[in-house]
């Protein structure tokens, strides 16, 4: 039981305030609302959450360093973004507001979306570049060479 400063009054441990006069209880007489992380309550570090940072990071480094190699990593990149993503979103759900891994999935989450934002992009931009390299494939395969004015000028902006 919880006695009030003003009034004298007697209320529940549970009370905010002065069941009797409505006096607010001092910060010292308020329950503890925080959360205790316990390393021998809990099992440490959350899989989830740990999956998250190191897919999403993960996969902004494939997308990255995708052109110094060939085009599936940007691709691959940005599969492992999904997932990282999905895996910050499904560890944020589990962990309680003031755990420490919570910010572990926050920064997977983040890297994630940045991840699927970048890998969109790139595989946009390999797809439209395979297709204008094929273009020009098939009708320099037709000797054909009245195609050239068409994609000369779109050839120039992303090449020169």
């Amino acid at each position: 039981m919880k006695i009030c400063d003003k009034c004298g009054a007697q209320m529940p441990d549970e009370a905010l305030c002065c069941t009797n006069c409505g006096t607010p209880l001092k910060a010292s007489q308020m329950p503890d609302q925080s959360f205790s992380f316990q390393p021998g309550g809990d099992t440490g570090v959350n899989n989830k959450a740990l999956a998250a940072l190191v897919l999403g990071v993960s996969g902004i480094i494939l997308i990255l360093v995708a052109p110094f190699l060939a085009n599936f990593p940007a691709l691959i990149g940005l599969i492992v973004s999904i997932i990282g993503t999905v895996y910050g979103v499904k560890a944020r759900n589990e962990l309680p507001v003031g755990h420490p891994n919570r910010g572990m999935a926050t920064g997977g989450l983040i890297c994630g979306i940045i991840g699927i934002v970048i890998g969109s992009i790139a595989t946009i931009c390999t797809v439209c570049v395979c297709s204008m390299a094929a273009c020009l494939a098939v009708g320099a395969a037709n000797s054909d060479t009245s195609f050239l004015s068409e994609y000369s000028d779109l050839f120039t902006v992303l090449f020169m």
